[in-house]
């Protein structure tokens, strides 16, 4: 079934199963944007009826239950402002609403008992505020015009007066203690050759699904936690960390290029590695391969690691 079609039977369920609720309402969609990991924070309110289109851009510490909460609160305060008899909010922010259905605020936000007391006060002057759930990036037009709204915040959105939860900000704060912590202490070869800081993980780019035998093998080679003696001896898991061979230390660079039992089982994998990388040393070629990893150098991994008999 097409995109097109999917978008087309989308709408048509929503306008189906929502009809008696909003035909009389005035519709806000509301919608929130993270992008590039902390660069872009962007918030948007759409309303058909008001042909109102709004584009706030963030702080790039706000978290993105915040930024859909932001836009929520918005959406309710024009709502007030126009006097509005009825207002229905769509938003695909499910965790939004259920913080604000409870009685608890288990992250200390701000911004939760603000929407509360927005509601309070709407309810005070005849606007009656509802809120409908949907999924995301459905083909529900108006879900898709905030989204778009969201995006284009990035160039083109206004900076309100808007302070950053404090639970945002701790959450900024821990991220990057940890992030120090592994960079000095635990991987340095990972975070010098390999990480790329990105909200996807790196098999999200591939243009083909990989199974995910693959997925997990090449997150332990990155990572250098993977299933042989030298890295499981690091771990306590086994006593020798030598290789059957003789060699005292069984790593991945050992048994690709220099262990005389496996020699001829990984001298595909060897070529491959070195015509992707073909300077530098065997760790600097073997880490950039690794990072971003080819179709040919997946397939030849997981082949080595049959030959090996060992599920790297």
């Amino acid at each position: 079934m097409s995109n097109s079609l999917l978008s087309a039977c989308a709408q048509a369920q929503f306008d189906h199963e929502f009809r008696q609720l909003t035909e009389d309402s005035t519709l806000f969609y509301t919608d929130g944007s993270k992008v590039d990991h902390n660069l872009c924070v962007d918030a948007s309110v759409f309303s058909p009826q008001l042909h109102a289109e709004l584009m706030h851009k963030l702080s790039p510490y706000t978290s993105i239950l915040s930024t859909e909460a932001y836009a929520i609160y918005t959406a309710i305060t024009i709502a007030i402002d126009l006097k509005l008899s009825d207002a229905t909010i769509i938003t695909d922010s499910l965790s939004v609403l259920e913080t604000v259905k409870n009685h608890h605020n288990p992250k200390n936000n701000y911004l939760i008992p603000l929407i509360k007391s927005v509601l309070e006060e709407a309810g005070r002057n005849g606007t009656s505020v509802k809120f409908i759930w949907i999924p995301s990036h459905r083909g529900i037009e108006g879900n898709e015009k905030a989204d778009q709204l969201a995006k284009r915040a990035i160039r083109c959105g206004i900076e309100p007066n808007f302070k950053v939860p404090y639970s945002d900000l701790c959450a900024v704060i821990k991220e990057k203690n940890i992030y120090t912590r592994w960079r000095i202490l635990k991987v340095p070869i990972f975070f010098t050759n390999i990480f790329n800081r990105s909200d996807k993980p790196w098999y999200f780019r591939l243009k083909t699904k990989i199974s995910r035998e693959i997925v997990v093998m090449i997150n332990r080679l990155r990572s250098n936690h993977y299933n042989l003696n030298h890295s499981l001896h690091r771990k306590n898991l086994v006593d020798d960390p030598s290789c059957s061979c003789g060699s005292p230390q069984q790593d991945i660079l050992h048994m690709i290029y220099e262990c005389p039992l496996f020699k001829d089982g990984a001298r595909f994998l060897r070529r491959a590695i070195d015509r992707a990388s073909p300077s530098g040393d065997r760790i600097s070629k073997f880490t950039h391969v690794i990072a971003e990893p080819s179709a040919l150098l997946r397939r030849l991994i997981l082949s080595f690691s049959k030959i090996c008999c060992r599920h790297f």
